[in-house]
């Protein structure tokens, strides 16, 4: 699965409630449809992304219009604007789902196994790193999240 930009592991928050998990759903489907994913289906996952060091993590399934989608708990505790930024990163590795499978699929029957294992390398930072740049770019001009209110 993609990653998002790593962040340090951090302590662990409860688990989050059933309200801000639907307040996240709303908001992928929102951006989803903003960003040109009017055709997909988003599932969001209650467990944690797998590496700890990972805000959030997207798996698109292969040839179809879905995807799961994995958000630490302490995802409310980031800026605003990080928050939109990561919802927006992961969502992105859905426009580019197929070509992700090309290289992670096809190339290594083409290339021996040192330059595939290099090319691949360079290419996941790279491709991260142009995605977070779009990422930030598109969440200046997202709303933020509407995280339901805490109770007293």
């Amino acid at each position: 699965p993609g990653g998002a930009r790593r962040h340090p592991p951090l302590p662990r928050l409860q688990a989050v409630t059933a309200a801000e998990r639907k307040a996240l759903g709303k908001y992928v489907r929102w951006v989803g449809d903003a960003i040109g994913l009017r055709d997909w289906w988003f599932d969001i996952m209650h467990d944690e992304p797998e590496n700890a060091g990972d805000m959030a993590c997207c798996d698109p399934f292969y040839g179809q219009r879905q995807a799961k989608l994995w958000f630490r708990n302490d995802l409310r505790t980031l800026e605003p604007v990080q928050q939109r930024a990561v919802v927006v990163h992961e969502l992105l590795h859905c426009h580019f789902a197929a070509t992700q499978e090309q290289v992670r699929l096809d190339l290594l029957k083409h290339l021996g196994q040192a330059a595939y294992d290099l090319f691949l390398g360079s290419w996941r930072m790279n491709h991260e790193y142009a995605l977070d740049a779009t990422a930030r770019a598109l969440a200046k001009h997202m709303p933020d999240i509407a995280w339901p209110k805490a109770k007293p």
